[in-house]
């Protein structure tokens, strides 16, 4: 008799025991939840590594209403966030991305801006045009023979480049100033370069 009371018992606490480590489980998970709604943003931004070496930039970025200077770090409630990143001079601007944020947890945007590129095309022993504005360290700007033949390009001083027809030159000035770009044609125009 005392067997099978204690039988029963056991059943009983066996029956119980996971029903009450399930609640509590759930339990824990609905405190936490509630007691760390918040998450947190880091969002930065870099320029492309694409012809000079990547930078860290400092734009404007708004998240949901938050306008902030990156690099910057945010603090928001759970959800999903669009970062929308403003436009820089010499720039073009990344795409907006949207982020999950999740509580308690941290989440991370970059936005990578490439430069713009500043194309020039050559025919005729001409240049597409006679000037045009660069950022030092930043700006490339391409130089392309639209001719059948050869041609020799002199940037400044430096020693000439010779481009194959349908080929360019690509060229990142490293200093500011005024540069004058000549062909090796004796009937050729130049153009100038003026890098801030």
């Amino acid at each position: 008799m005392k067997t099978a009371k204690r039988r029963r018992r056991l059943g009983t606490l066996f029956f119980f025991i996971p029903i009450v480590l399930i609640v509590a489980v759930i339990a824990y998970a609905v405190v936490t939840g509630t007691a760390s709604p918040v998450g947190t943003l880091i969002v930065t931004a870099q320029s492309s590594a694409r012809y000079s070496a990547s930078v860290t930039l400092e734009p404007q970025v708004t998240v949901g209403t938050q306008r902030e200077t990156a690099p910057h770090t945010f603090s928001l409630d759970q959800g999903t966030y669009t970062v929308v990143y403003s436009s820089l001079t010499w720039y073009t601007t990344p795409p907006q991305r949207v982020i999950n944020v999740t509580a308690g947890k941290t989440s991370y945007a970059v936005g990578v801006y490439d430069p713009t590129v500043e194309t020039v095309s050559i025919s005729g022993n001409r240049f597409s045009a006679s000037q045009l504005g660069a950022m030092h360290g930043v700006t490339p700007v391409v130089w392309v023979n639209k001719m059948t033949e050869p041609t020799i390009i002199f940037v400044g001083s430096n020693a000439g480049v010779e481009v194959q027809p349908s080929q360019n030159l690509t060229y990142v000035f490293r200093s500011t100033g005024s540069f004058v770009i000549s062909l090796s044609s004796s009937n050729s125009t130049s153009m100038s370069v003026f890098v801030v």
